[in-house]
């Protein structure tokens, strides 16, 4: 259970497992079926930002695993031990219990997850920095198509809470929602993909300073404080051209707003945007 510096086996999975009548059970590193939100509301080669789910529900590592497919019904059920226990020499204890359920009616997916347990955070999977722990997990989707469009639709809510033994006055300490539409409409030798997110966060760490917490402070009005209110909004457009032979050529256009505020404090406020315009070549082999 000891990773690499991006995190045990990055992106990759090794395991065992049984398949049965009754269901497959697996055991080794497994990635986390919640990011399978994502995935799975995925109507063209984008799946959009899942910074929501890294950031507060990512937990990686030994793991137990089940699932099964009854007619049009899936379930997946993850037990992760020793969750975000990547360091031997600094281990993290603590277990998450995850699960995913998705349905297919008719070619209209629908799929419900949810995440709790105990374990501690602080590894990069979530970044979340030390003294915090696993606050859980309540996720969804849908996917279909309208005609020719197809429609996605996510919603993730991940929290982190403050380690008891802060003695902070707040369980909390990052609450983040993201609600993301993702939406494709391929004719011809084109494809035109469009992905609006939005995602907001909480963040508290009222007395937690013992191990660190972090202050946020407001550059242009020099105020301070340890609770923020982020609100990003993205907007990400894509025009491809399938050339053949798996080679499309693609033009993008994307642009990122925040902004910032705290609610201690009204005349404290930030606004940023990053746009970004892009062409080039995709090629798979």
């Amino acid at each position: 259970n000891f990773g690499d510096t991006n995190g045990v086996f990055c992106n990759d999975e090794a395991r065992v497992y049984l398949a049965t009548p009754f269901g497959t059970i697996a055991a080794g590193n497994i990635i986390n079926p919640l990011r399978a939100i994502y995935d799975s509301s995925t109507v063209d080669p984008y799946y959009g930002n899942q910074r929501t789910y890294y950031m507060t529900s990512d937990y990686r590592g030994n793991a137990l695993r089940y699932g099964h497919a009854i007619g049009d019904l899936s379930i997946d059920l993850q037990l992760n031990v020793n969750s975000g226990n990547r360091d031997k020499t600094a281990p993290r204890d603590g277990n998450v219990f995850t699960g995913l359920v998705t349905y297919d009616f008719s070619g209209t997916v629908v799929g419900l997850g949810f995440g709790t347990g105990n374990s501690q955070a602080g590894t990069p999977y979530p970044r979340t920095g030390p003294g915090l722990t696993y606050g859980g997990t309540t996720a969804g989707f849908v996917r279909t198509s309208i005609g020719p469009v197809g429609v996605g639709i996510s919603a993730f809510n991940g929290k982190v809470k403050l380690d008891t033994d802060t003695g902070a006055p707040t369980s909390t300490a990052r609450d983040m929602t993201d609600l993301r539409l993702k939406l494709s409409y391929p004719t011809g030798q084109w494809n035109f993909i469009g992905i609006v997110g939005v995602e907001k966060e909480k963040g508290d760490f009222t007395g937690a300073a013992p191990w660190g917490a972090p202050v946020y402070t407001f550059v242009e009005s020099g105020i301070t404080s340890p609770r923020i209110n982020i609100t990003r909004t993205d907007l990400d457009l894509w025009a491809q051209y399938d050339i053949g032979n798996g080679v499309k050529a693609y033009g993008r256009f994307n642009t990122i707003s925040k902004k910032y505020s705290t609610p201690d404090n009204g005349a404290a406020s930030a606004k940023g945007t990053a746009s970004t315009l892009e062409a080039g070549v995709q090629v798979s082999f």
